[in-house]
């Protein structure tokens, strides 16, 4: 590994925390509905990635407005249609080949097999766990959806495919990393001209973090404090121009903890028990709370984010 960043973990942790996740999903759409808000910032950061042509019947008619107050953090105010599903025959001529996407730190991961479902798309996620690898694959089959895993170390892979991508992301990524920075300018170098890039981390300044001490005191060893104003300004020292930063993900995701370590205390049907009374409060608690309008907020929202843009460089 040539960067300067070093992990914060080691392989034995993600060990551990994928073969807690084995029984985890079993429906995406549950998944799906208990992150309403991560489907919809999505939706915000790939505006352009397939965007459909006003004919196509594809659009939902009508209108959305983005409310564009979060805690005085700066977001952006969009008024647009909303796409069901972008197809290549339904995307924007200036599209000319199929765009490419990739998650990095894709192990178990929910997003890609619903991005790959949403646009037609090359997908790549990217993991050097192959416990984590194997559960991409099986959620893609679940979705019956079509993706490229690689199994391999994430700096090895971004040596090999420079300015590739349209799209890149990571959920959960570069908070396990000495140098948050540096990881963030080797995603800049995977991204073409024009591409974009949304990253998120956990929010443990909030209500998770007494949580996390009980439930997994590792975790917080394990992870980089990132407030939202910390994350646009690293983005910006890497030469990309941040559109969007600020919480997300809702007033409530009791998820965003993990709580892996409770199986050696109260067994694997135990454990089975605690996720799913978990996963059932965020769908169920989450949802209502988020009907009442509460805003995302440093207190209650699970994630950071932040959404950029890599300006061609000028003549």
């Amino acid at each position: 590994m040539d960067s300067q960043a070093k992990p914060l973990t080691d392989e034995s942790y993600w060990t551990t925390l994928w073969d807690g996740q084995q029984h985890k999903v079993r429906h995406l759409r549950w998944a799906y509905v208990a992150n309403r808000q991560l489907a919809k910032l999505f939706q915000r950061a790939l505006a352009d990635f397939g965007k459909l042509n006003a004919s196509s019947p594809l659009y939902r008619r009508k209108n959305v407005v983005i409310d564009n107050v979060n805690d005085g953090l700066r977001r952006q105010t969009l008024l647009h249609q909303q796409p069901l599903r972008a197809t290549k025959e339904d995307c924007n001529p200036a599209f000319s080949e199929k765009p490419k996407l990739v998650e990095l730190g894709c192990a178990d991961s929910l997003w890609l097999p619903y991005l790959a479902q949403t646009y037609e798309s090359d997908c790549y996620g990217v993991d050097f766990s192959e416990l984590g690898c194997q559960l991409a694959q099986r959620n893609l089959a679940l979705a019956s959806a079509q993706g490229t895993v690689v199994c391999e170390d994430m700096f090895d892979f971004i040596k090999t495919h420079r300015e590739e991508f349209d799209f890149v992301y990571s959920m959960g990524l570069i908070e396990h990393f000495t140098e948050p920075q540096a990881i963030l300018a080797e995603m800049h170098t995977l991204l073409k001209p024009m591409g974009t890039l949304l990253t998120l981390t956990p929010n443990l300044r909030g209500m998770y973090t007494p949580i996390a001490r009980v439930a997994s005191p590792k975790l917080l060893a394990t992870h980089q404090v990132i407030t939202p104003p910390a994350l646009a300004k690293a983005l910006r020292d890497v030469g990309l121009h941040v559109t969007e930063f600020g919480y997300t993900g809702g007033p409530l995701k009791l998820s965003v903890v993990d709580y892996s370590p409770w199986r050696a205390v109260i067994g694997k049907w135990g454990h089975e028990m605690l996720c799913k009374c978990v996963n059932l409060t965020d769908i169920v608690i989450g949802n209502l709370l988020a009907g009442m309008r509460i805003p995302n907020q440093q207190l209650t929202s699970p994630y950071v984010y932040a959404i950029c843009k890599k300006l061609p460089i000028s003549s």
